[in-house]
């Protein structure tokens, strides 16, 4: 017998395939304010450096980046040396990235609780707004620990849940932006504090590291202080009621652990 289809997924996937057909800019294909859009790449962008840098990553390291939507974060992967697979679930997200180039090794339409790739290929595997359109977690980060080898590196970002704009918008609902977020509960974006995020890794990537940092997204007059709560330690924490993502890295161990 068929699984029943989740609602949650079944309505997103539909809305990224319209917006892949019909909208000008790759922020708006991938349904996101041109900052916003920005502010994220950037983020990955600056992460994944971070982790060749400290030698977390190998050069050339092999990366699955699942839910690749229109390809953007595949395409600054390569460009740092990766070899970049990115998935999909959208065919028509898949036609619009694997369009752009870039360089990427290839494109795969798949889901990510069901990811069509062997056992411990990966050194990182990528997620950028995937966990925001799960009815549960818990299978996706399930098959992003067994994909990724011993010493691997899952980073992924997902919405926060305790933010200045989610306060505003619970005490004024007519702040919700208009047709991009639904109003019924059964698919609308789910949000993570980061306890929440650290006890679902911890049931499922046991004994990894994690890293979980905010990503300030402010409005334009104030858009200087993004690079100032990016800073150090306490920094960090003012940053959090402003970060309308988390990103979250997660490093297994070394040694995989005795059946």
């Amino acid at each position: 017998m068929c699984p029943t289809p989740d609602p949650r997924e079944t309505y997103w996937q539909q809305r990224f395939s319209a917006s892949a057909r019909a909208a000008a800019a790759e922020n708006e294909v991938n349904i996101y304010t041109a900052h916003g859009w920005q502010a994220r790449q950037e983020a990955i962008a600056r992460r994944f450096r971070r982790l060749f840098a400290t030698g977390v990553l190998p050069a050339g390291a092999r990366v699955a980046d699942l839910g690749c939507g229109s390809g953007a974060y595949c395409r600054i992967l390569a460009g740092l040396g990766c070899q970049t697979v990115g998935m999909d679930l959208c065919g028509d997200m898949l036609a619009y990235a694997n369009g752009r180039g870039g360089g990427v090794a290839g494109w795969v339409c798949g889901n990510g609780a069901q990811a069509p790739f062997r056992n411990g290929v990966f050194d990182a595997v990528l997620s950028v707004g995937v966990l925001q359109h799960l009815t549960d977690e818990g299978p996706f980060l399930a098959e992003c620990h067994r994909i990724l080898r011993p010493g691997g590196v899952l980073v992924f970002m997902t919405l926060n849940r305790h933010t200045v704009l989610q306060a505003a918008r619970r005490l004024l609902p007519f702040l919700r932006r208009a047709g991009i977020e639904p109003e019924a509960a059964e698919v609308s974006l789910r949000r993570y504090t980061a306890g929440e995020l650290r006890r679902a890794l911890a049931r499922h990537l046991p004994g990894c590291e994690i890293r979980i940092d905010p990503v300030p997204v402010l409005p334009g007059p104030f858009r200087f202080l993004e690079a100032v709560l990016r800073g150090p330690g306490p920094l960090r924490l003012l940053a959090r009621p402003f970060a309308v993502d988390l990103l979250v890295t997660a490093r297994l161990p070394a040694t995989a652990p005795s059946p």
